[in-house]
């Protein structure tokens, strides 16, 4: 049995790879640390953490329109914690940030930890599982179908 899971995403067509990255990072950021293996790391993470300074925004927006207090307490949290997260384009360690974007390379001299990692692009013969090998028990495996 595989210690994670796999997914396989194709970003729709009315969308950009940031926005789906973005959505689907909103939903795993109480997990633990991220990882983005693309070509261009530096390239992707301004239009990532636009679209998560988006998404923040729909979540107050969302807050302040809730009479519910359950749900304005979950999305505070939620806005909250999103606020804090940290986006890099270098090598991961530990403490630099939250979400990593890197080459793949890079992934590979990595000795961190992760529970999300998001493939974008061909893998280039290199395995999977070589590049979830750190990956945390119940980590998730995200990788974006070329279209």
């Amino acid at each position: 049995m595989s210690k994670y899971y796999t997914e396989l995403r194709i970003p729709r067509k009315d969308k950009s790879l940031s926005w789906d990255i973005a959505h689907h990072l909103y939903v795993q950021q109480f997990s633990g640390p991220a990882i983005v293996v693309t070509d261009k790391p530096a390239a992707l993470v301004p239009s990532v953490s636009k679209q998560w300074r988006k998404i923040i925004g729909q979540a107050q927006l969302e807050c302040s329109r809730t009479l519910d207090p359950a749900r304005t307490s979950e999305l505070t949290n939620e806005r909250i914690h999103a606020e804090q997260l940290r986006f890099t384009a270098r090598i991961p360690s530990a403490a630099d940030a939250d979400v990593f974007f890197v080459t793949i390379d890079q992934l590979l001299q990595a000795s961190i930890t992760y529970h999300t990692l998001y493939i974008v692009g061909e893998l280039e013969g290199n395995s999977l599982d070589r590049l979830a090998n750190n990956i945390q028990e119940q980590g998730i495996v995200v990788i974006y179908h070329p279209v």
